[in-house]
Order: structure tokens, then C-alpha cells, then sequence
């Protein structure tokens, strides 16, 4: 399995995920830049004095449309691309873990054509795509599938936590920064001109921040039952797991969908220690269920 998912075709399918994760991605960038813009505007004017009454009223009805068009258009696209590039890596674990496909949970694979044109246009470097899924050396191929899907979810966790907590700590010190502005403005003027339009970002701030920790919370208890099934499944071989591994990868696509995303940055910064870290944990469960055959 560790040296199939280097073949052309499924490095094809990673690149193509990943170029639509990019594209989702910079959607949020948008929204999120917009939300930022707002708030900043709001800013600037709640500390220029004798701001004009125009002024003032203008600018909370500029960020009501922008809120509507950031929910309405970019964060729909945002959810459509977000399921298409789920679809991709849907497609790629199960034809990589000998999984059936669920078309009625997934819907149709991407084109060929989608594939290619991904192909095309990915401008990341296609060397760290290489090894997706490492350390995997158990006795029987759907132990390594366990093996797999644990390290994906365990590896979500992280990532989402530490996201969440660097927003949380952010969304915090805005708010506390308005609170002190208020202080040396008159109410009337704090809300339309600072309230208000900061509402997008404050909103963001907040569902990023508890959207990610839910989400990492769930999957933790799902990396609990998954270590607790291997451990099982390690000691008694002669089982059928597929049916399993196929239930835990319908939970695995339905939390890709969400467009709760990690930044690149993020994403990246500490990628290759985690992935030693997975590569560790993974060869030291491989090592119990080899002890136990």
C-alpha cells in the first residue's frame, strides 16, 4: 500500500486535491480579508474626530452587503469546491485502502478532466505529496487501513486545536481593543462605526473558533474507537474488518466537507514534525500487532 500511493495515478489525485483545497482556501482568504477591511475601516473612522453623520451611516450599510455577499456567494463556492476536492481524496484513500465507493454518500467521482485540468494548474511542489500516508507496517492490509485513517483523524486534531486557539486568542484581543476605543467615543458613533461593521470579523473569529474545537473534538473520540478496534483486530486476524474501515471512512469524507479549513501556513509550518511523529506511532502500533501474530 506505502508504495501504490506513489504511482501515477494517485499521485494525480493528490495533486488534483490538493489544487482544489488551495482554490477553497483562497475563497476564505477572501472572506476573511473582506471581514478584516471592514473591521479596519471601522476602526479608522471610530478615531477620526468630527466624523461626518453620512459617514457614519454609510459604512454599516456597506458592511451588511458585504456580510450577504460573503455568506450568500463566496462562502457557497467555497463550500462547493471544499466537496470536490473531498471527493478526490475520497477517491484516492478508498481506491489506495480496497474500498468500496458510496455513491449515495459521496455522489459521482470528479471527471477525468477535473483531474487533469487540477494537474495543470497545481503550482505547489508535487515532492511533498510523496509518502502520504507513512509508517504503515502491519501484518494484514486492513490493519494498515486502521493504521491510516487513525493517523489522518489524530493529525486533524492537532492542526484544528492549535487553529482554534490562535483565533480564539486573536477574535479576543479585537474585542477587547474595540471595548477600549469605546471608552473615548460616544456609543452612538462605537456602534455604527466600529460595532457594526466589525460584526463579519467578530462572527468569523467566534464560528472558526468553536466550528475547528468541535470538530477536532469529534474526531478525537473517533481516533479513540479506531486505536481500540486495532488492538482488537491485531489479536484476532481471522476477522473481516472491511466493513469497519469502510463506516470509520464515511465519517472521515462527511468531516472533509466541512469548510472548516486549516490555512496553508498553518498547514504547513509544522507538517514535517507531525509527520514524524505519525510515522513513529504508527510503526510502534504496526510492532503490536506483529508481536501479536
Amino acid at each position: 500500500m506505502l508504495s501504490k500511493q506513489n504511482d501515477s495515478k494517485h499521485q494525480a489525485l493528490l495533486v488534483a486535491l490538493r489544487y482544489y483545497y488551495d482554490r477553497a482556501k483562497m475563497l476564505h482568504r477572501y472572506r476573511v480579508s473582506g471581514n478584516i477591511l471592514m473591521a479596519l475601516l471601522g476602526l479608522v473612522m471610530s478615531m477620526v474626530p468630527g466624523v461626518k453623520p453620512v459617514s457614519i451611516y454609510i459604512l454599516p450599510v456597506i458592511g451588511f452587503v458585504w456580510l450577504l455577499l460573503s455568506v450568500i456567494l463566496l462562502q457557497e463556492l467555497e463550500k462547493k469546491i471544499t466537496r470536490r476536492a473531498a471527493t478526490i481524496q475520497e477517491e484516492f484513500d478508498t481506491s489506495l485502502f480496497e474500498l468500496p465507493w458510496r455513491d449515495r454518500l459521496v455522489g459521482r467521482k470528479a471527471s477525468p478532466e477535473q483531474v487533469a485540468h487540477a494537474s495543470q494548474r497545481f503550482k505547489g511542489d508535487r515532492s511533498k505529496l510523496l509518502d502520504w500516508y507513512t509508517g504503515l507496517n502491519a501484518p494484514s492490509h486492513f490493519l494498515n487501513v486502521l493504521l491510516a485513517q487513525r493517523s489522518s483523524l489524530a493529525w486533524d486534531v492537532k492542526l484544528r486545536k492549535r487553529y482554534a486557539i490562535l483565533v480564539g486568542v486573536l477574535s479576543l484581543v479585537y474585542l477587547i481593543t474595540t471595548i477600549t476605543i469605546c471608552w473615548r467615543s460616544d456609543l452612538k458613533t462605537y456602534i455604527l462605526t466600529m460595532l457594526i461593521p466589525s460584526a463579519s470579523i467578530l462572527l468569523h473569529g467566534i464560528t472558526t473558533c468553536s466550528e475547528h474545537w468541535r470538530r477536532a473534538l469529534s474526531c478525537e473520540e473517533v481516533v479513540q474507537d479506531l486505536l481500540e478496534l486495532y488492538r482488537i483486530k491485531a489479536r484476532n486476524l481471522e476477522r473481516d474488518i472491511l466493513h469497519e474501515c469502510r463506516e470509520f471512512q464515511d465519517f472521515i469524507f462527511l468531516k472533509r466537507c466541512d469548510i472548516t479549513l486549516i490555512p496553508n501556513k498553518i498547514y504547513w509550518l509544522s507538517r514535517d514534525n507531525d509527520d514524524q511523529v505519525m510515522k513513529q506511532i504508527n510503526a510502534e502500533l504496526s510492532n503490536i500487532s506483529h508481536d501479536a501474530v
